[in-house]
């Protein structure tokens, strides 16, 4: 077993697991152990992380992660994140609170977005038809007639209410319209926003002062956004995408922009940033879970609470491979609040700035990631004063290696109490 070093210091697992072989692992509690996990994979679909990680033959009972979900199975976890979109359309799933009347169904998102894609003319916004007439992608015309399509068919107007839907049904209406991007997605990013530094929940370290006299913050990493991948000429590219609007509105230049081109990628060498409406932006105050040395970074400067970053990170691995949680044993409204998550320095070189160069090979690898994170949460490593289960979500997880060949430790975590 490799020893991990990394951001949270060198840790050495020498030997860890002989120790907790045999017949002495009987006696020994899980949640109390550092120890790397093993991976059984019986379908292929975690692709090479087994081999980057103990050998399940080599391992306690309790290391043993296995894999019985198939590619196919897998998929259908994307495509069936539409019943979340319609749930919450009908009212009938409350995952946040709407403050709003909601409207329209998923059939008329369908209906409406494939009338906007082919007749872009038809579009009243004058803004909106423009883009829409410039798009030379048509992934990305697709992009931002669905989101458009969401506006006019729902009258959705809050970045939640628009998170629940745009990604969870992109596919759906893709495949509904007959349209194939090749390695087509469409799935959650957590960022961060500026927001007034009196609302609640601001850390304080990220309040600075305007040039107006005014003062904003950021509350963490805790904002929407959907990053889009599709084939283009046999290549991956990738975009972030604002859910709330087809067209730029008061911050960014535009709604739909390559990663490098973005405010969450702007360094923080730079003192401010000049927005579309004028404003002076702060580069502290926009990052999203895939810039990873920025978000650390804004950790150690008290901008960010310790552990954002990496609880973005991996949210959005798992938003990647079931958007809407509608497969998970546990469901978190921003998909990065309560894991426990830490990424060594080795781990973060290799996938820092994911977004922007992402190629199908660095999908690839942040699915399986995914996949397996998933399965590590899933597991269930003993029983809670209650009797019931505890499972990876309430444990310690370090995560070593690179991207391409990830290492996952569960660390020493505590037992839930009465």
């Amino acid at each position: 077993m490799k020893a991990a070093v990394g951001a949270a210091g060198a840790t050495s697992l020498s030997g860890c697991a002989g120790l907790l072989e045999g017949s002495e692992s009987k006696d020994v509690d899980p949640i109390d152990q550092e120890f790397q996990y093993a991976f059984q994979d019986k379908t292929g679909a975690l692709g090479d992380i087994p081999d980057s990680n103990v050998d399940p033959e080599e391992a306690s009972e309790f290391q043993v992660i296995e894999n019985g979900v198939s590619e196919e199975e897998w998929d259908e976890m994307r495509r069936d994140d539409v019943e979340v979109a319609r749930g919450f359309l009908s009212g009938e799933l409350e995952r946040l609170p709407q403050h709003q009347e909601v409207e329209g169904t998923v059939d008329d998102i369908v209906n409406r977005t494939q009338e906007i894609y082919t007749n872009p003319g038809s579009v009243e916004s004058d803004r909106v038809r423009g883009l829409l007439q410039e798009d030379v992608e048509d992934s990305v015309r697709f992009a931002r007639s669905l989101v458009h399509a969401v506006d006019t068919a729902t009258g959705i107007n809050t970045s939640g209410g628009k998170n629940m839907v745009v990604p969870n049904v992109a596919e759906y209406v893709a495949q509904e319209i007959g349209l194939d991007f090749g390695e087509f997605n469409m799935f959650t990013v957590r960022a961060s926003e500026p927001q007034p530094s009196a609302i609640e929940g601001i850390v304080e370290g990220s309040i600075r002062e305007r040039p107006d006299g005014s003062e904003a913050g950021i509350r963490g990493i805790t904002h929407g956004v959907s990053l889009l991948t599709y084939s283009q000429d046999g290549e991956l590219e990738t975009k972030y995408v604002e859910n709330t609007d087809a067209s730029p509105q008061k911050y960014f230049f535009h709604a739909i922009r390559d990663p490098e081109d973005s405010a969450y990628t702007t360094s923080l060498d730079k003192e401010t940033i000049t927005m579309r409406n004028g404003d002076t932006q702060f580069p502290e105050h926009y990052v999203t879970g895939l810039e990873l040395n920025k978000g650390l970074e804004m950790e150690s400067n008290g901008v960010l609470d310790d552990g954002d970053t990496a609880r973005a990170f991996v949210g959005a691995a798992l938003d990647l491979i079931d958007d809407g949680h509608n497969n998970l044993s546990q469901f978190m409204a921003n998909s990065n609040e309560g894991y426990d998550v830490t990424l060594t320095d080795s781990f973060v070189e290799s996938a820092d700035e994911l977004a922007d160069g992402m190629d199908e090979e660095d999908l690839r690898n942040y699915r399986q990631l995914g996949r397996a994170v998933y399965q590590i949460f899933e597991n269930e490593l003993g029983e809670d004063f209650r009797g019931d289960p505890i499972r990876g979500y309430d444990q310690p997880l370090k995560i070593d290696g690179t991207l391409e060949e990830p290492e996952f430790y569960h660390m020493p975590g505590n037992r839930p109490s009465e």
